[in-house]
């Protein structure tokens, strides 16, 4: 037991409401007030009646009476107004600079022995979600509206991480969409040098009026990947046609690219393909003309495939026996609108302050498949119907703000588990 799980005991009444002082008097609790992160007494304003009065006033918190001396709260102008003093253990009694006997309540005996148990477990447990034994026990459907305020704020975050890392000039705002859609298209091995071939791209004259084929070989010619495959006669095609539509930039490293470990349908070269594909559908859309894109029409932009000669290749010059499209699969499909479409409209709408993009940015996630990662495997235990992107995503802001950061009690499953309903 500690004073953060004393607080949170009281704050949300899990030991009840109805007590008696350990001096006999009757205590009834109209409020418990509101908990103080600050300097000063744990709980302001509280209204509280003891005996036949009742009082309002502040509540301070410790695990022993004795606490209030050692932390010299007699002496403290800010807990003249303490009205109640809860403890775990009356060990000496207490006074107020005032001189008055301060009303003491032992909550004890009141508490509900699961709650420091449950909360001792998670304490000493070494898993990052210590709560994944009782998931079973969540009401899950309760967690919904919850979990949407927490994607609400993941993309209001990153939104204004954005914007901290705008560049300068009339062009901020294409380098941004851009480095966070070639990103994405990366994510998770290859995203800085995606990133880097965004910034060469950014530099190719009339890029905006390129059709996929033209902006396929563009791109594998900056890419660098073309390099290990020059004696092949499309391979040489392209670098000709790449070289004639970007012909004074210099292509990548082909050693920056990683293949180590990866599924060959997320080979960059086909990653590449896709991008281009995902570009001509684009169009020569700047941004403002992006900000008026409904959230259906940045689904189907999407809903597009590498060009046919990807369907027997997965690394230029190198042809497979098994032949199928390079489609941008429903997986695929939902880590850009995470990781690039989403983020993208929520940044810009807090930057123009327009709140309906962000909106349209929710509305673009619910319109996704939920995600499939290490974290939203560890709520496989949660009825998953009818969940879309818009849920993972505030699965992944649960992980990171709050199991990450160890603030159980802060957290609304910690809630549930810990007997709040």
């Amino acid at each position: 037991m500690n004073e953060s799980l004393l607080c949170y005991i009281w704050r949300h009444s899990l030991a009840g409401r109805s007590f008696q002082s350990t001096d006999g008097q009757e205590i009834r609790v109209e409020h418990p007030g509101v908990w103080n992160r600050h300097a000063g007494p744990d709980f302001l304003n509280a209204r509280i009646r003891i005996g036949d009065t009742l009082w309002a006033g502040n509540v301070e918190m410790h695990l022993r009476a004795s606490d209030w001396g050692r932390h010299g709260h007699e002496q403290d102008e800010k807990y003249r107004n303490v009205i109640l003093h809860v403890v775990l253990s009356e060990d000496e009694k207490v006074f107020s600079g005032l001189g008055r006997r301060l009303p003491c309540l032992d909550l004890s005996e009141w508490i509900p022995a699961g709650i420091v148990e449950r909360y001792g477990e998670w304490q000493a447990s070494a898993d990052p979600m210590p709560c994944r034994p009782f998931l079973h026990q969540l009401n899950a459907a309760s967690l919904r509206p919850w979990l949407g305020r927490l994607a609400l704020e993941r993309l209001e975050r990153r939104g204004h991480e954005l914007i901290r890392t705008l560049d300068e000039g009339p062009e901020a705002w294409e380098v941004c969409f851009h480095t966070l859609l070639f990103r994405a298209f990366g994510l998770p091995a290859n995203g800085l040098p995606f990133e880097m071939l965004a910034r060469i791209w950014l530099r190719v004259p009339g890029r905006k009026k390129l059709a996929a084929a033209d902006a396929e070989a563009a791109l594998l010619y900056l890419s660098g990947l073309l390099e290990a495959c020059a004696e092949d006669p499309w391979c040489r095609e392209q670098v000709e046609r790449g070289r004639a539509l970007a012909p004074e930039l210099t292509p990548l490293q082909p050693a920056l690219w990683s293949l180590l470990r990866m599924r060959p349908a997320a080979f960059p070269s086909i990653r590449i393909a896709q991008l281009a594909a995902v570009l001509a559908a684009l169009g020569p859309a700047g941004h403002q003309e992006r900000l008026t894109l409904e959230p259906a029409h940045w689904v189907r932009i999407l809903q597009t495939q590498a060009s046919a000669y990807w369907d027997d290749h997965y690394r230029p010059g190198q042809a497979v026996l098994r032949s199928y499209p390079k489609i941008i699969g429903p997986q695929q499909r939902t880590s850009l609108v995470a990781n690039a479409f989403a983020p993208y409209l929520s940044a810009s709408g807090l930057w123009h302050d327009d709140h309906a993009l962000v909106r349209r940015a929710v509305a673009l996630l619910e319109r996704v498949a939920p995600e499939d990662n290490r974290v939203v495997r560890n709520w496989l235990n949660l009825d998953r119907t009818d969940v879309s992107a818009l849920e993972t995503q505030g699965w992944m802001e649960l992980d990171r703000s709050f199991c990450n950061a160890g603030r159980c009690l802060e957290c609304r499953i910690g809630y549930q588990l810990l007997g709040g309903g």
